[in-house]
């Protein structure tokens, strides 16, 4: 099966994050997903664009590990909360 060029972008952002601690949606769904609904491809578009305009003052936090990042979130947060 060929990819579509929206798994392609999401396929960019997941090869250039650290590394993955939990399991995501798999390509399979995601397709299936995107066949449904053209809104996530247009929420894919947007995340690379935004992804890629942040990389230039979050670079270093998008290569953490997905456990790290939890951590350097709850360390900087002491209640842990999103506030």
């Amino acid at each position: 099966m060929t990819r579509s060029p929206s798994l392609e972008s999401l396929q960019s952002i997941r090869a250039a994050a650290g590394q993955a601690w939990t399991r995501g949606l798999t390509d399979d769904v995601i397709e299936q997903f995107l066949a449904r609904d053209p809104r996530l491809a247009r929420a894919i578009e947007t995340a690379v664009a935004c992804r890629t305009a942040m990389s230039a003052s979050y670079g270093e936090f998008f290569r953490l590990s997905e456990k790290d990042l939890s951590t350097t979130r709850s360390s900087r947060n002491p209640r842990g909360s999103a506030g």
